[in-house]
């Protein structure tokens, strides 16, 4: 699999993800190595993999021989005629074997043919593991990325929310003191409140962006 090459600050690196059994902080590198090994279609694909493996080999052993072997007994009893044309009690026992071996000397390259095409058929089912894993790793990577992005998002609008509490406190002391007009001060309080939204919306997206991102790992 194609190795993926991210480059993310460090201190953005971890965040909180509820597993199981506990709460860790996830790097990126543990999230698509969890994928890769719990992904339910994934393990599909692996297991077709391993039927196209057993196939081919089937096709292998085909040119193999086949031996069959069988061992019988008979037994008489009775009166029967002998030489002299009288009668006697004459018992008699009789055993039969065989052995057969069996072995593909010309087939018109039926098994030559089949062999090659399983052998495509795995390397078939090898590159869509590959690429699965690629897909995969690709989307958590997408979502990954986009939860760091919206946690900066969210510490900026955090960052403004503060700036614009600050900036109302101000100028309602500058209102008190007749230096501003009031109608200044509805004007900040008015951006306070859009802030406010915007802090609002970035904690949905936050929210949102970890439940994609644990869908796609397929966490509960």
């Amino acid at each position: 699999m194609k190795k993926i090459l991210l480059y993310i600050p460090a201190f953005l690196l971890l965040f909180p993800l509820q597993s199981k059994t506990q709460k860790q902080a996830w790097t990126l590198e543990e999230c698509i190595n969890y994928v890769i090994e719990n992904n339910i279609t994934l393990k599909q694909i692996e297991l077709e993999q391993q039927d196209q493996e057993v196939l081919l080999n089937t096709s292998r052993n085909s040119w193999l021989p086949n031996l069959n072997a069988n061992v019988g007994q008979d037994f008489n009893f009775g009166r029967t005629i002998t030489e002299d044309n009288t009668y006697d009690n004459i018992n008699t026992a009789s055993t039969q074997a065989y052995l057969l071996l069996n072995m593909p000397v010309f087939d018109g390259f039926k098994i030559q043919n089949d062999i090659a095409a399983r052998k495509l058929d795995l390397l078939a089912s090898i590159e869509n593991l590959n690429k699965a894993k690629e897909d995969l790793a690709m989307n958590v990577t997408s979502y990954y990325v986009t939860v760091l992005f919206n946690k900066e998002i969210l510490h900026i609008a955090e960052l403004q929310v503060i700036l614009s509490q600050e900036q109302v406190e101000r100028t309602e002391v500058l209102v008190n003191t007749g230096k501003v007009p009031l109608s200044q001060l509805y004007d900040i309080k008015a951006q306070l409140a859009d802030n406010e939204v915007t802090l609002a919306e970035a904690r949905n997206n936050i929210s949102l962006s970890l439940l994609d991102l644990v869908q796609a790992l397929e966490l509960e």
